[in-house]
Protein backbone atom coordinates (compact mmCIF):
# COMPACT_ATOMS: atom_id res chain seq x y z
CA UNK A 1 0.00 0.00 0.00
CA UNK A 2 2.96 2.72 0.83
CA UNK A 3 4.48 1.61 -2.45
CA UNK A 4 1.65 2.23 -4.45
CA UNK A 5 0.84 5.24 -2.78
CA UNK A 6 4.34 6.49 -3.14
CA UNK A 7 4.70 5.41 -6.96
CA UNK A 8 1.04 7.63 -7.21
CA UNK A 9 2.62 10.47 -5.54
CA UNK A 10 6.16 10.27 -7.45
CA UNK A 11 3.77 9.89 -10.75
CA UNK A 12 1.65 13.21 -10.14
CA UNK A 13 5.06 15.01 -9.11
CA UNK A 14 6.40 14.12 -12.52
CA UNK A 15 4.90 17.24 -14.45
CA UNK A 16 6.16 19.69 -11.68
CA UNK A 17 9.45 18.13 -11.64
CA UNK A 18 9.76 18.66 -15.52
CA UNK A 19 8.74 21.96 -15.42
CA UNK A 20 11.48 22.83 -12.40
CA UNK A 21 13.97 21.13 -14.61
CA UNK A 22 12.67 23.42 -17.82
CA UNK A 23 12.98 26.37 -15.64
CA UNK A 24 16.59 25.36 -14.37
CA UNK A 25 17.72 25.11 -18.15
CA UNK A 26 16.05 28.55 -18.50
CA UNK A 27 17.86 29.95 -16.32
CA UNK A 28 21.25 28.18 -16.72
CA UNK A 29 21.40 29.63 -20.62
CA UNK A 30 19.76 33.49 -19.36
CA UNK A 31 22.75 33.50 -17.15
CA UNK A 32 25.19 32.20 -19.53
CA UNK A 33 23.98 34.79 -21.86
CA UNK A 34 24.40 37.69 -19.84
CA UNK A 35 27.57 36.63 -18.87
CA UNK A 36 29.00 36.58 -22.64
CA UNK A 37 26.60 40.22 -22.90
CA UNK A 38 28.84 41.27 -20.08
CA UNK A 39 32.17 40.18 -21.32
CA UNK A 40 31.91 41.70 -24.29
CA UNK A 41 30.56 45.48 -22.96
CA UNK A 42 33.68 45.00 -20.45
CA UNK A 43 35.96 44.60 -23.41
CA UNK A 44 34.48 46.76 -25.89
CA UNK A 45 34.47 49.72 -22.68
CA UNK A 46 38.49 48.81 -22.62
CA UNK A 47 38.82 48.82 -26.15
CA UNK A 48 37.28 52.04 -26.55
CA UNK A 49 39.01 53.61 -23.65
CA UNK A 50 42.60 52.76 -25.59
CA UNK A 51 41.12 54.00 -29.26
CA UNK A 52 40.04 57.62 -27.33
CA UNK A 53 43.32 58.51 -26.10
CA UNK A 54 44.28 58.30 -29.96
CA UNK A 55 41.90 60.54 -30.85
CA UNK A 56 43.42 63.60 -33.02
CA UNK A 57 40.75 66.29 -32.19
CA UNK A 58 36.84 66.79 -30.95
CA UNK A 59 35.05 65.28 -33.95
CA UNK A 60 37.26 62.30 -34.16
CA UNK A 61 36.34 61.62 -30.51
CA UNK A 62 32.74 61.84 -30.87
CA UNK A 63 32.48 59.99 -33.92
CA UNK A 64 34.45 57.20 -31.83
CA UNK A 65 31.65 57.69 -29.37
CA UNK A 66 28.39 57.28 -31.31
CA UNK A 67 30.03 54.44 -32.79
CA UNK A 68 31.06 52.30 -29.62
CA UNK A 69 27.49 53.65 -28.26
CA UNK A 70 25.73 51.73 -31.44
CA UNK A 71 27.98 48.73 -30.95
CA UNK A 72 27.15 48.68 -27.64
CA UNK A 73 23.42 49.19 -28.15
CA UNK A 74 23.78 46.23 -31.06
CA UNK A 75 25.31 44.33 -28.75
CA UNK A 76 22.70 44.63 -25.88
CA UNK A 77 19.46 44.59 -28.54
CA UNK A 78 21.01 41.47 -29.31
CA UNK A 79 21.82 39.84 -25.58
CA UNK A 80 17.97 40.88 -25.06
CA UNK A 81 16.63 38.86 -28.49
CA UNK A 82 18.41 36.18 -27.08
CA UNK A 83 17.34 36.48 -23.57
CA UNK A 84 13.51 36.42 -24.99
CA UNK A 85 13.75 33.33 -26.97
CA UNK A 86 15.28 31.50 -24.21
CA UNK A 87 12.04 32.52 -22.18
CA UNK A 88 9.53 31.99 -25.01
CA UNK A 89 11.07 28.65 -25.23
CA UNK A 90 10.74 27.31 -22.18
CA UNK A 91 7.00 29.36 -22.08
CA UNK A 92 6.06 26.75 -24.75
CA UNK A 93 8.02 23.65 -22.86
CA UNK A 94 5.89 24.69 -19.81
CA UNK A 95 2.59 25.33 -21.88
CA UNK A 96 2.79 21.89 -23.68
CA UNK A 97 3.61 19.94 -20.24
CA UNK A 98 0.99 21.62 -19.35
CA UNK A 99 -1.54 21.17 -22.41
CA UNK A 100 0.06 16.35 -21.93
CA UNK A 101 -0.46 17.06 -17.97
CA UNK A 102 -3.98 17.62 -18.16
CA UNK A 103 -5.47 16.46 -21.19
CA UNK A 104 -3.96 13.07 -19.41
CA UNK A 105 -7.04 13.50 -17.23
Amino acid sequence: MFQDMNQLLQESMAPFKKMMEIQQEMLERITRQQIECTQQCIEATMAQAAALQKAENPQQFIEMQQDYTKRLEEALVAARDSNVQTVQQAQKAVQELTAASLGGK
